[in-house]
């Protein structure tokens, strides 16, 4: 069964019109699963005929393992982003039910009996400018490099949140709820000498909704860059520094105006812009030593990396990089949840000239 998605209707017809789309839906599934659909009628609910959400967003992950087979199963090319297999299959394949493509699938079992969907333990901050191949190659590093051996559920935007509903917001205020109910972030940098994320006001805001609710940043690359990245850092430690000097909010892009400003609104209300430029380069700056430290010396040669650091800094360092987040008093960020009127799925729909 791939879902009990609940229907509303209005006469037999319309169930009839909704097997028939399930059918359809059903040829472009990963092999294996089938369609369950339950109905009720319109008049057992004052809100009309219209699908309801199942799963509260916090638990609308999706494990890595999965989105490899989707990308697979709908032979998406290499190099189409992931704001373009939003477009092309994710919008399309939901559109009948007006759900989210999670709840679509929210009780689809691979051969091994692995659920494609679960409570999420990561969630995952990315550029939709990128391509979607490289963000599951990401995905699935990590979970590689970390050992883990049941598969891991990741919170990624295109897939939890409902596509159909980008005006009403009724997801958005959600989000800071999601992370805190994660167990880390994951940043996506690529290039990891410029990330695209560090130039997006949406992620740059998930990433200070990670630091207020005091989880850890974890840095993630494409393989090739993280080669790159530790070849760097063997030679020249200092480059970090470089990538620091990159961000600044003010100067970040959102592709709907008013969420920029709205965010900004929010940030000047409560640490600033300045501040929060502070805090963000603060812990980046943690989270990437912290990566190095582990990539090049495996985490134990701590005489060997301590040109990263100050001699003052050494005695808050082990637990700043163990938390993933800088020392300041999460008192001291006191940040609202932006009143946005586009859901966050619309925000990171760049164009060439944005990323």
């Amino acid at each position: 069964v791939v879902t009990g998605v609940l229907v509303k209707y209005n006469s037999i017809g319309d169930v009839l019109l909704v097997l028939f789309h399930a059918r359809q839906l059903r040829n472009r599934l990963p092999k294996g699963p089938r369609i369950g659909l339950s109905f009720y009628s319109c008049e057992e609910s004052p809100a009309g005929c219209r699908y309801q959400d199942l799963e509260p967003l916090e638990n609308r992950g999706i494990s890595g393992d999965f989105m490899a087979t989707f990308a697979s199963s709908n032979n998406v090319r290499r190099s189409e982003s992931t704001q373009e297999v939003m477009e092309k299959f994710i919008k399309p394949m939901t559109s009948e039910l007006e759900c989210s493509y999670v709840e679509l699938i929210r009780t689809w079992v691979d051969d091994a009996g692995h659920y494609a969907v679960d409570r999420p333990q990561y969630f995952v901050s990315h550029c939709w400018s990128d391509t979607f191949h490289l963000l599951v190659e990401q995905l699935i590093c990590f979970s590689t490099r970390e050992g883990f051996k049941d598969p891991i559920y990741f919170w990624v935007d295109i897939f939890a949140i409902n596509q159909h509903r980008l005006g009403e917001a009724t997801e958005l205020p959600s989000i800071p709820r999601v992370i805190q109910a994660s167990e880390a972030v994951l940043f996506t940098l690529n290039p990891w000498n410029s990330p695209k994320t560090l130039t997006r006001v949406w992620c740059l805001w998930e990433f200070l909704q990670a630091v207020k609710s005091e989880k850890k940043v974890l840095p993630t690359m494409p393989q090739r860059e993280e080669s790159n990245f530790v070849q760097t850092m063997r030679q020249d430690p200092s480059m970090i520094e470089g990538i620091l000097t990159t961000i600044d909010v003010l100067h970040a892009n959102a592709t709907v105006i008013k969420d920029k400003e709205v965010i900004f609104e929010e940030i000047d209300g409560s640490l600033g812009v300045d501040e929060m430029n502070s805090l963000v380069k603060q812990n980046l700056k943690l989270c990437l030593q912290g990566v190095a430290i582990d990539r090049c010396f495996g985490g134990n040669d701590l005489p060997s990396v301590d040109v990263f650091f100050a001699v003052s800094e050494k005695t808050e360092r082990t637990s700043a990089v163990e938390r993933g987040v800088s020392s300041i008093p999460t008192s001291q960020l006191s940040v609202r949840t932006p009143r946005l009127a586009h859901e966050r799925s619309g925000r990171e729909s760049e164009s060439p000239s944005e990323s």
